[in-house]
């Protein structure tokens, strides 16, 4: 896969080099199985997806969905991350991106389904459904509205897809040991880094690796 530049918030643009814990959620989707993906705050989860999506856009022919709560927003984050890495594209309009070899990438949230919008030919990531009160119902939309295209990866839920389950607790993040916790404690407050920093308010699954 070809490596990219990403904005840190201290650092400026470094390389993206994936963490092992990253490594495995895209050597999982490269075999072509789905994943639920429960995280904690902060664990890199958007920019795993936007490295593995872009690359696949760019390997062949690929049309992906990418589902968030702001189809605008995302979709600029992913403009802005192409034309940093000097990546040639066509913005087709504020919610899509199409490239030169036919590959796209659209941006789509729950009103877009509510008015029957129908999802083709595509692979769907569903990027933090904490975002959407009843994800179940959300589920539902998505099957309905699905035309030979496949959730590969749906972020925090407790909704059983019957995919892979792979959970990102925030101490297997490199540095984030008991002394940063500690740090982030007093900083924050015991409830505000449960609030801010912890995904653990469900009951996962026996089969959930880490």
């Amino acid at each position: 896969m070809r490596n990219f530049k990403i904005l840190h918030p201290v650092k400026g643009q470094i390389d993206y080099i994936p963490t092992f814990y990253q490594q495995r959620l895209i050597k999982v989707l490269d075999r072509g199985e789905n994943v639920t993906l429960v995280s904690d705050r902060q664990m890199g989860t958007s920019t795993t997806i936007r490295y593995y999506v872009v690359n696949k856009c760019l390997e062949n022919k690929y049309n992906a969905v990418i589902f968030r709560h702001n189809p605008k927003e995302s979709c600029k984050i992913y403009t802005d991350y192409l034309r940093n890495n000097q990546i040639l594209f066509i913005p087709h309009n504020p919610i899509k991106i199409e490239f030169m070899n036919g590959s796209s990438i659209e941006f789509i949230s729950g009103n877009d389904l509510l008015c029957s919008r129908e999802v083709c030919d595509s692979d769907i990531f569903v990027e933090d459904s904490l975002w959407f009160k009843h994800p179940d119902e959300l589920f539902k939309l998505l099957c309905m509205s699905m035309k030979n295209s496949q959730i590969r990866v749906w972020h925090n839920t407790d909704v059983g897809l019957g995919h892979n389950f792979i959970y990102w607790p925030w101490h297997i993040h490199d540095g984030w040991d008991d002394k940063w916790k500690e740090d982030q404690i007093r900083m924050l407050g015991k409830e505000g880094f449960e609030t801010e920093m912890v995904t653990h308010q469900w009951k996962l699954p026996k089969n959930m690796k880490n």
